[in-house]
């Protein structure tokens, strides 16, 4: 009688067997499109990070600029913040992030003049690693003005959507993969805020609104 060898004895589902899994330098779950407020940026290269991961999210990054003995700034801070976390202001079509940057720090080196920042509080928006100075908010009296922080906040996020418009501006490709094509305007809107000449556009069957501007002559 031929005895069974070891090898054969073995259950196939005995057998180890091996997951593949994807790679990610980011955690998943913090790659949701979802708003966050990050680590104070203290060095040239904390701000190059930051834009990166949240270009790769596409995701806005609002930077404010500031120091540790500005009191307009600290006392502004926390309607940014509200507006951020609690109210979720550009959430849903995919995100704000928000981080300040400390104009004191000992490693700031010259990234203040690298982005123009003259007086503080300073708002500077970011999209896709690119500064949007055009936008930039540097009078205390607009930021103290919640409703004025709220609107701005929607502009920055429609700013990034009509990046993806077409040159005609009635085709709209939507975010969080859903896209609408050939879409005609449905209704326009128009008034001056803040030094822009603002344009509402909103688009039939779809809760999404594009927002033109040109600033004013001085």
């Amino acid at each position: 009688m031929i005895r069974p060898t070891l090898l054969s004895t073995f259950r196939l589902n005995a057998l180890p067997t091996t997951n593949k899994r994807v790679f990610s330098l980011l955690n998943p779950k913090s790659r949701s499109h979802t708003n966050r407020v990050f680590d104070p940026i203290r060095q040239p290269n904390d701000l190059h990070t930051l834009t990166l991961l949240n270009a790769a999210d596409n995701r806005s990054l609002i930077t404010f600029w500031t120091a540790s003995w500005c009191q307009t700034c600290q006392a502004i801070k926390p309607l940014i913040k509200q507006l951020i976390e609690e109210e979720k202001i550009g959430e849903r079509e995919g995100g704000l992030g928000f981080v300040e940057v400390l104009m004191d720090s000992t490693l700031i080196e010259d990234l203040p003049i690298k982005y123009r920042i003259s007086s503080m509080p300073t708002l500077l928006a970011f999209s896709r690693q690119e500064a949007q100075f055009d936008t930039r908010l540097t009078r205390p009296e607009e930021m103290r003005n919640k409703d004025f922080l709220r609107e701005w906040l929607s502009y920055v996020f429609c700013k990034k959507i009509r990046s993806n418009a077409g040159p005609d501006g009635l085709q709209v490709q939507r975010e969080m993969g859903m896209r609408v094509r050939g879409v005609k305007i449905n209704e326009t809107k128009a008034w001056n805020m803040g030094g822009w000449n603002v344009q509402y556009i909103r688009y039939p069957k779809v809760n999404y609104r594009i927002m033109t501007s040109t600033m004013n002559s001085v």
